[in-house]
């Protein structure tokens, strides 16, 4: 049982592999601040497209909504309003 106390799934990085990277820079470091607010609106565009979809099918052709379409678009509402929180306050 000698080989229990050191059981790690990920092998250790030799030091001369890490004096081979480059130094933290903690003075100004490099942020994705403009890809994260895009990419975040794309993404946030289509799952508004396709949840609106849903819902049009569901009320105007099926005449019919269920729980589940209430609780998509509860938490369509959600995601907009926690990613107009993060944008205005995290930053990127």
């Amino acid at each position: 049982m000698d080989g229990a106390a050191n059981t790690t799934s990920m092998p250790l990085v030799p030091p001369s592999v890490v004096a081979l990277w480059p130094k933290p820079n903690y003075e100004n470091p490099e942020t994705r601040g403009p890809e994260v607010t895009i990419v975040g609106s794309v993404f946030l565009a289509l799952a508004t497209l396709a949840v609106g979809i849903r819902l049009y099918t569901r009320i105007f052709v099926r005449h019919w909504i269920g729980l589940d379409d209430i609780l998509v678009a509860i938490s369509l509402v959600s995601i907009e309003y926690r990613k107009s929180i993060l944008v205005e306050w995290v930053p990127f």
